[in-house]
């Protein structure tokens, strides 16, 4: 019979791949404590008077103000979220409460050009007719009134 071949760090390998294992399953575990925290938050906040929750929140619990915002989101956003929360995806909460957050909108950069026609300032609405190849755009000018081309205003 021929030597079976052996892999160095085989142990290491299997107590790697169980402490994976684990890391994946916690952390899934930790969103959805969070998320079941956030449930018991939001119940709790509809049983206080306006005004008492956050006097209620410090004199109960152990949980942040910010914190239970972040819970209480979570719970709410639960349905969005769970299908994400795979082993894989390695969410978190945080990285849940980003998959929530709306994207920035990114203004467009609008640009105003003045055109001189015929020596005269004038704008699109101004000037039907002409195009704009046959208009010079105004420069910009220096706090001496000097236009990049050197001429005055």
């Amino acid at each position: 019979m021929g030597k079976l071949a052996t892999i160095p760090g085989a142990d290491l390998a299997i107590k790697i791949n169980a402490a994976h294992r684990t890391a994946c399953v916690n952390a899934r575990k930790s969103m959805e404590y969070a998320a079941e925290c956030g449930r018991l938050l939001i119940e709790a906040k509809e049983l206080v008077e306006h005004g008492e929750w956050l006097p209620w929140l410090e004199a109960h619990t152990e949980v942040s103000p910010r914190q239970s915002q972040r819970y209480m989101r979570l719970a709410e956003n639960w349905a969005e979220i769970e299908p994400k929360a795979t082993a894989e995806s390695y969410l978190g909460i945080d990285g849940a409460l980003r998959l929530l957050a709306k994207p920035k909108a990114t203004p467009k950069p609008v640009t105003t050009v003045e055109y001189i026609v015929n020596g005269d300032e004038a704008d699109e609405e101004e000037t039907p007719g002409h195009h704009l190849p046959t208009r010079s755009p105004r420069l910009p000018t220096s706090r001496h009134g000097v236009g990049r081309d050197g001429a005055g205003r």
